[in-house]
């Protein structure tokens, strides 16, 4: 059996010695960067994310207090996941806003924390998720507004308005 002494001045010894050192250290590195104990998830559902991507900002009465962690698609709407401090309060009657940033491009996720209770981990639905403007939403919104319009007597009035401008005027 060898001595201590000799066992401290082996190379290999203190080789293997670093690598499990730096083995431990990488895997608290990585702890703390996947699941950060000061901060928690806060789940919300849209139906549309086009303006909403990782790394956001999200923020509280103008305050940024995390980001947005990962999105994720299921049948019929988009989660989001976003990282929150651990000292904030979100109630679980909270609404989410994503706001634009600057005229120019980019948002950030606003949360209006309301209720007296905790949100506790459940999401917030989609009914309470509110995003900018859409133009798709748009356009299908004013489908709904032009289906009462009756076509037939502005097709009679341009069509006598044209024959009223083809004579010799």
């Amino acid at each position: 059996m060898q001595s201590l002494k000799s066992l401290l001045r082996n190379p290999t010894m203190w080789g293997a010695i670093a690598l499990v050192f730096v083995s431990v250290v990488s895997l608290v590195a990585a702890f703390l960067y996947i699941s950060p104990p000061w901060q928690r998830l806060v789940t919300f559902y849209t139906d549309d994310a086009a303006s909403i991507s990782v790394g956001d900002q999200v923020r509280v009465a103008g305050i940024t207090v995390g980001a947005v962690k990962d999105l994720s698609f299921e049948p019929d709407q988009v989660r989001v996941r976003a990282r929150v401090d651990d000292n904030v309060f979100v109630g679980d009657q909270s609404q989410i806003a994503v706001r634009m940033l600057t005229v120019v491009g980019g948002y950030y996720v606003n949360i209006d924390s309301m209720g007296n209770a905790p949100l506790d981990g459940k999401p917030i639905p989609r009914e309470r998720v509110t995003m900018p403007y859409s133009l798709i939403r748009t356009l299908n919104d004013t489908t709904k507004i032009t289906d009462y319009v009756a076509p037939q007597p502005i097709n009679e009035s341009l069509n006598q308005i044209q024959q009223g401008l083809g004579g010799k005027n």
